[in-house]
């Protein structure tokens, strides 16, 4: 029997086409870019600790003191502050977790305390929410 080598090619792009409409995700890797830490500087003003936004795009910011583990997160914009609203003696009492992705984008891991490892040497990338 002698296969025609144009009609297995438009099973195959058919069936493709098909299992992509049927599994999207399958399909599409998540998009992924570099954080962007580098956009801030922390620091006190006022006696408060925070930082602004030195990118010229807008940026999301999650922060976490480690004895508390509540999350402050928000879009800011470029020159914006971000401001914790905490003291050199709350800061200094305990350790902090920050990311900071381009916004619309969060991390790559889970922003939890038991994901310290990756977030505090910045190993992750961010991903679109």
């Amino acid at each position: 029997m002698r296969t025609n080598y144009r009609t297995c090619r438009r099973f195959t792009i058919a069936a493709c086409i098909v299992a992509a409409s049927l599994c999207p995700g399958a399909v599409l890797a998540e998009e992924t870019v570099p954080h962007l830490e580098n956009c801030t500087a922390w620091a006190y003003s006022d006696g408060r600790f925070g930082t602004a936004d030195t990118c010229k795009e807008p940026v999301a910011i999650q922060f976490m003191l480690m004895t508390d583990q509540r999350i402050q997160q928000r879009e800011v914009k470029p020159a914006e502050v971000f401001d914790t609203g905490l003291s050199r003696k709350e800061i200094e009492s305990s350790g902090w977790l920050f990311t900071t992705c381009p916004a619309g984008y969060s991390p790559s891991v889970p922003f939890l305390l038991k994901n310290q490892d990756v977030i505090l040497p910045s190993k992750y990338d961010c991903v679109r929410k």
